[in-house]
């Protein structure tokens, strides 16, 4: 293998986000004696000065000798101390691997947070380096057994690791659990349950501040009844408005107050919807601007990404919500798929190419994509989780998305975001006009000027993994 040619294929070393790879001390292997090969050559540089030495005394031909024996002495050593890159070189020769192209390098890099919670690799197929023992057929790598300092991960414990954190054991689970992750199947939606309930508590504990009512009993006093006339609904709506003691105008300035404290100002509702459908207006608008005001002050995700997210976007007006989240771990899950030999490599590159050119169409930036993995945590965590332990828990994993937007990917050599394409188009298109895909356009959930749709929330698809991360 060509000098060249390494420097495009070495990554980091196992357990560091170092590149180029951080080469041995040099005092600690100067001295390392406990190797016969290295006594041996220390022996043959420092035998002939000592012959010298001993038969002719001191002069410039023992010195030369001598210096001579440092000198080899010292190159050895400097040889040494490169060993892990070495081991490096060894090992992707022996696995076949070799450059990356852009575009895969991209599908790679929608899975950075996982890279870089685990250290891992950011421009090969496996998350680092693995031997592969399920019975089929010898691994080229365990064939070498030259390796002493790097660290391996073994085909069947991969195995072990998908079956507990994702439920699947099969090549066909893989792949079907790919596709639903793929195409947002997983907690992409889920965020909207979160908006709601943020909402309606910020909106009730405002209303009920100087009310006998509590939040709980306005709530059952506004939509208990399942009556939706207009005239039911004016009914309705003085009935509340009287127990609260307050005008419309007065329920309007509430709301703004509330969208004010979070630098948003209240939205225009489109005229003739009824009672209910307003209060649900308002309590959407609370709760988005909520979420994204924790997204900016507690996580640190940029603005611009943040309103991205929570837009309907492209043609098909698509409301990105968490689908971040299902990619990346979709993403993962095939990288460790390979590694415990459930797929090939050609079939691990053909998943992973769908994950791009879903993610093209659906984001217009990296961080808009991670904007959205950190809100699908958030989800994810808050479903088993008090609040409290969700905040920690997704703050830990922003911490590891904005190191890994720091350091790049492949580190300190950023790739660009995957652009929309023909192929892309294509694959939006084919997925929006399946039967029961308009999930996917869904704005009415979080615009208020487009609720008019009465339509419960869908909760996201159980896609019968633990999916633990």
């Amino acid at each position: 293998m060509s000098k060249p040619y390494m420097e495009d294929i070495i990554q980091n070393m196992d357990q560091t986000r170092e590149v180029p790879v951080r080469k041995l001390p040099f005092w600690k292997n100067l001295f390392k004696f406990n190797d016969p090969a290295f006594c041996v050559m220390w022996v043959m540089f420092f035998t002939p000065a000592a012959l010298t030495f001993w038969i002719i005394g001191d002069g410039l031909v023992f010195r030369g000798l001598l210096f001579i024996g440092i000198g080899l002495w010292l190159a050895l050593t400097k040889a040494y101390r490169m060993a892990p890159a070495k081991e490096l070189e060894i090992y992707h020769k022996a696995r076949g691997n070799e450059p990356l192209t852009r575009e895969q390098i991209q599908a790679l890099g929608l899975s950075a947070r996982f890279t870089y919670r685990d250290m891992g690799w950011y421009h090969t197929l496996e998350v680092g380096a693995f031997i592969l023992r399920n019975g089929t057929e010898p691994d080229p790598v365990d064939a070498v057994k030259k390796f002493e300092h790097m660290t391996f991960h073994f085909s069947d414990k991969r195995a072990e690791g998908l079956k507990r954190d994702w439920g699947v054991s099969s090549r066909s689970e893989i792949l079907d659990l790919a596709g639903q992750l793929c195409f947002g199947h997983g907690h992409r939606t889920g965020i909207v349950d979160i908006v709601n309930q943020e909402g309606f508590d910020k909106l009730y504990h405002r209303l009920t501040r100087n009310s006998d009512l509590s939040r709980g009993q306005l709530h059952q006093l506004i939509f208990e009844d399942d009556e939706d006339a207009e005239g039911v609904s004016l009914f309705l709506k003085k009935n509340v408005l009287s127990r609260l003691e307050m005008t419309n105008s007065e329920l309007e300035k509430v709301v703004s107050d509330i969208l004010e404290d979070h630098g948003a100002e209240r939205e225009m509702l489109p005229g003739g919807i009824d009672f209910r459908a307003e209060i649900h207006c308002y309590a959407r608008q609370i709760g988005r601007e909520t979420i994204k005001s924790d997204l900016k002050n507690i996580f640190n995700m940029p603005p611009s990404a943040i309103d991205y997210i929570f837009k309907p976007q492209g043609r098909h007006g698509i409301v990105p919500l968490a689908w971040g989240f299902d990619i990346c771990r979709g993403v993962f899950i095939v990288r460790l798929a390979y590694m415990a030999g459930y797929l090939t490599r050609d079939e691990a590159w053909k998943e992973l190419e769908n994950f791009r050119l879903i993610a093209s169409e659906v984001f217009d930036s990296w961080e808009s994509f991670f904007c959205s993995e950190v809100i699908g945590y958030y989800t994810w965590y808050s479903g088993h989780s008090d609040r409290e332990e969700t905040l920690v828990a997704t703050r830990k994993v922003a911490n590891d998305i904005l190191g890994a937007l720091g350091q790049g990917f492949p580190i300190n050599n950023m790739v660009d975001w995957p652009e929309p394409s023909a192929a892309s188009r294509a694959v939006m298109d084919g997925l929006i006009a399946q039967e029961g895909a308009n999930p996917f356009y869904r704005p009415e959930l979080l615009v208020p000027g487009l609720a008019v749709v009465a339509e419960p929330v869908v909760p996201a698809t159980d896609v019968k993994a633990k999916t633990l991360h």
